[in-house]
């Protein structure tokens, strides 16, 4: 039976989870700084001494780790479409540890990633029926339904992430991976 001095625990316990992902997120989130030479930017980023701010070395050639992270995002992403969920929350951390990107890199390419994981659910289930009656599993009606608040949410977060520091969307994406 849960008390409320359980409840009470389990509540300090997820914060305490919380405040430790954030201070690594905090750490993560090092890649905004200013730079004057490429010694002061992490491995993959150079310095832009105009700009005076770090930016991302090109992906090819491929590292070693790189193809860790793509053998493990593809397990992953292969699980999180067998749940039925998006896999953003597995994505953009994947992508900042193995790939070395930021998190307003990151968002981006994770949404890419979970548009054509759908597109290839929608294809593998367009000609499927129900189990149990003479139809489509997609409820269409619901979609229809669905899709104006998607379009509305997805146009307010794109304005969001660009107004967004890099800081505040770890704090955010912490948040959500905590709930």
């Amino acid at each position: 039976m849960i008390t409320g001095k359980n409840l009470n625990n389990r509540g300090r316990s997820k914060w305490s989870l919380a405040l430790c992902i954030l201070l690594l997120a905090t750490l993560v989130a090092a890649n905004e700084t200013v730079c004057q030479t490429n010694q002061d930017c992490n491995d993959r980023y150079h310095c832009n001494t105009c700009k005076q701010e770090c930016e991302r070395d090109d992906l090819f050639p491929l590292a070693p780790f790189d193809y860790f992270g793509i053998v493990i995002m593809a397990i992953l992403m292969s699980l999180s479409i067998a749940a039925g969920i998006g896999g953003g929350e597995i994505i953009v951390p994947i992508i900042k540890i193995c790939f070395g990107f930021a998190q307003k890199e990151a968002s981006p390419i994770s949404q890419c990633c979970i548009m054509m994981a759908g597109i290839t659910r929608f294809i593998i289930n367009y000609r499927k029926k129900h189990p149990h009656r003479n139809k489509v599993p997609i409820d269409y009606n619901a979609a229809m339904i669905l899709l104006p608040a998607i379009f509305f949410g997805a146009s307010l977060g794109h304005m969001l992430h660009k107004l967004m520091p890099n800081l505040l969307q770890e704090v955010l994406l912490t948040a959500v991976l905590v709930y």
